[in-house]
């Protein structure tokens, strides 16, 4: 799926009008303003059409029997025209804007309720046309400031917080773990979502509204699209890859779409040996479905389902031991979605079955973790008048764990012949929550946001009750400031070495400011948490909090249509407490800096440079060791001062290039990409000879090669 993903990431952004024609022409919108990448293509034949350059300009060669065009592009109205009306209109065309607020589809169709209170509002074509996100959803979040993820992951780790403590959500249902490969190191994580269905994401960096729980950092909120124009079908082609992605339109206001894709290792771990010398194997097998049918005048079905086989070997050291670690995980989860609109609100009921099996094996370390989660809520949302909106609603959910587990006697001694415990554990929890949420548009400038959400402890033996409020405050379109804090409360997600359910808090408060001009954008922001909850170093010692104070920035620049060139950048002041003492967290970072320039000529090539540097993390490094009672296995001994030593400085350079070609009957975009182009040695983790005398350290990813291709066909849904 990495793949088909990436490519669909660079269809949008290189497909251009190059074509001999017989007729010329502008698609613009109504203000004026030319669209880039508009299909233009014959009624009758569908297999004759182009695409528009970055003036909105087409060339198109058509045949006697071509008597009508038609134009379409995301996010707009399709419009066929007559060819004898074109010549009289100086072959200029405009494109409405997709009205979804007409009628009853008013609410079912808006954008949510806290939308106004959300930092960034992220589109299906702006994560397309992200050069760092492969067209991955998640990915496309990770050049942005508010992103501090340092490990080369698609996590959302938002503002310093871990990724545990983040939650995405889809239509309205959390999905923990979102991300595939999720120990793969040396390849790169991608998310379990397509963006061919996704319409619109919604990024809470600080403070997320209360209308989702589970979460005491950041949240994604993802909303699947609710329409196609068309039909479409793409076959892809890669070195690791093979994918089918179809969607499919079912009358005028149903639909289906369906991807699957299967992932190997071999042609690339021979193209990039020796820069991948401990990754053995990898596959993958993934599906995903997503259905949306029009149940009544006013009520729709969404269902989304899919499904992973993954598995990868790779050569690592824990401690002193060096050995084989085999994982494999096999996961399934269905979200389901039923709604129904009125003209002052809407109700959705939601549910979410999702279950998993993982297998993992190192030394004398061996586990098989079956989870099974649950989740249901029902959601009411009601308009007052044109200013005052009131969500609320409860959510019910359980979560099953199955696991057995071989852990080591002693945590530093991970040799098979080590002893070890064997642990066969079976953990139940239900958790019952309840909420509600308002906005008050107090005038064209001033909106406030309020929410509140507490469990009902019927099935625990303690209570908790969150709240928020947020204000912003927009004195015209180029300017808006965002004030928002709360406290906030969520549950661990369990793992290999913790299997405890705790309940996790924060507080938050923050200050976003956005200036949002034609070709400019600057977003700067301060924020300032305290997050609670138990949490182990990587010595072994417990915390119990973390304090963070942050800065942003963030500009972005266009030039003549060709060049964007955006820059990121964070200050990062986070310290753990154990005991009351402070000490540095490994994410205390003085600067965390991305630069993108971007080059897009659809005549030639879109090609794309990503700088991204940093600090080294912080770690407890290890200083000397002590013979254990164990036979030829040493004690490590920690440095006195937890998190005083650093790794070295990040820094890593990313180069993209795509091409698009449009063939008889279908197109093909052909792209390569290169990760780590400077092949620079960025340290990950620290490692140890068998007497803790040496010192060495895994990499992140070293230099690799990519490349591949993708057919790319529509079907004209009016034949």
């Amino acid at each position: 799926m990495k793949t088909s993903i990436f490519i669909l990431a660079f269809i949008l952004l290189s497909i251009s009008g190059f074509s001999q024609s017989a007729i010329r022409g502008k698609v613009k919108q109504k203000n004026g303003v030319p669209i880039f990448a508009a299909n233009v293509y014959c009624k009758s034949d569908y297999s004759n059409g182009a695409t528009t350059d970055f003036e909105g300009s087409y060339e198109l060669k058509i045949s006697e029997n071509c008597d009508t065009l038609c134009f379409s592009f995301v996010g707009y109205n399709k419009k066929c025209v007559s060819v004898e009306q074109l010549k009289k209109n100086s072959f200029v065309v405009i494109l409405e804007e997709q009205d979804h607020l007409l009628n009853e589809v008013l609410v079912e169709a808006s954008d949510p309720i806290s939308e106004d209170f959300a930092v960034i509002k992220v589109q299906k074509m702006d994560i397309y046309q992200n050069p760092v996100s492969a067209g991955d959803p998640l990915r496309a979040i990770t050049s942005l400031p508010y992103s501090t993820n340092a490990d080369e992951t698609a996590n959302p780790a938002l503002r310093g917080s871990s990724a545990d403590r983040s939650r995405v959500i889809v239509n309205g249902v959390p999905i923990r773990n979102p991300v595939r490969n999720g120990q793969l190191n040396g390849l790169g994580n991608f998310s379990l979502f397509n963006s061919e269905i996704v319409d619109k994401m919604y990024v809470y960096a600080s403070n997320p509204p209360l209308t989702y729980g589970n979460t005491t950092a950041g949240l994604v909120e993802i909303e699947t699209i609710k329409e196609i124009n068309e039909s479409q079908y793409q076959i892809s082609a890669s070195l690791a890859n093979v994918g089918l992605f179809a969607s499919q339109k079912m009358g005028s206001t149903s639909f289906l779409q369906a991807y699957g894709n299967y992932q190997f290792s071999k042609p690339f771990l021979k193209l990039n040996n020796p820069n991948f010398p401990h990754l053995k194997d990898f596959k993958t097998k993934d599906a995903g479905l997503n259905l949306r049918i029009k149940t009544g005048e006013k009520s729709y079905l969404n269902s989304f389902s899919y499904g992973i086989d993954e598995s990868y070997d790779y050569q690592t050291n824990l401690f002193s031991y060096e050995g084989l670690l085999k994982s494999n995980k096999r996961r399934g989860f269905t979200i389901n979605n039923w709604s129904l609109a009125s003209k002052k609100g809407f109700m959705r009921i939601n549910s979410l079955i999702d279950a998993s099996e993982q297998f993992f094996s190192l030394g004398n370390l061996k586990s098989d973790f079956e989870k099974f989660h649950t989740y249901t809520s029902i959601d009411k949302k009601q308009f007052f008048g044109s200013n005052f909106s009131l969500q609320f609603g409860a959510n019910f959910q359980t979560w099953n764990y199955q696991v057995k587990n071989d852990t080591s006697v002693y945590y530093y001694a991970i040799h098979p012949s080590a002893p070890s415990n064997t642990q066969d554990t079976t953990i139940h929890q239900e958790n019952l929550e309840a909420y509600t949420y308002l906005t008050w548009d107090v005038n064209p400038k001033w909106k406030f946001s309020a929410g509140l959400r507490s469990n009902i402890p019927l099935f625990e033996d303690h209570s908790y009750t969150s709240y928020q409020a947020s204000i912003t405050y927009q004195p015209n379109e180029s300017h808006r400031l965002l004030l928002s804090g709360g406290k906030y409360h969520n549950y661990r997600t369990l793992n290999f070495t913790e299997l405890e359910l705790n309940l996790l808090k924060s507080h938050q408060l923050a200050l976003d400011y956005t200036l949002d001009c034609r070709n400019f954008n600057l977003t700067s922001a301060v924020f300032y948490k305290v997050e609670s909850g138990k949490n182990i170093t990587a010595n072994f010692l417990g915390y119990d909090k973390i304090k963070t104070m942050g800065l942003e920035l963030f500009l972005r620049k266009e030039f003549s249509r060709k060049w964007i060139v955006t820059l990121a950048n964070t200050f990062l002041d986070q310290k753990i407490y154990i005991s009351d003492q402070a000490y540095n967290s490994p994410n205390n970072f003085d600067y965390l800096t991305k630069l993108t320039i971007q080059y897009n000529n659809p005549s030639f090539a879109s090609m794309a440079l990503t700088y991204i540097t940093r600090p080294g993390k912080y770690y407890a490094s290890i200083v000397t060791s002590i013979p254990s009672s164990l036979a030829d296995i040493y004690e490590p001994i920690f440095e006195e001062q937890t998190n005083s030593s650093r790794y070295e400085n990040y820094n890593t350079l990313n180069f993209t290039c795509n091409r698009y070609f449009p063939l008889k009957k279908y197109s093909m975009v052909a792209f390569v990409s290169i990760n780590n182009l400077l092949n620079t040695n960025n340290q990950m983790m620290d490692r140890y000879n068998s007497d803790y005398s040496i010192r060495f350290f895994d990499l992140y990813q070293k230099r690799s090669i990519y490349f591949g291709c993708v057919f790319y066909l529509r079907s004209n849904s009016e034949k």
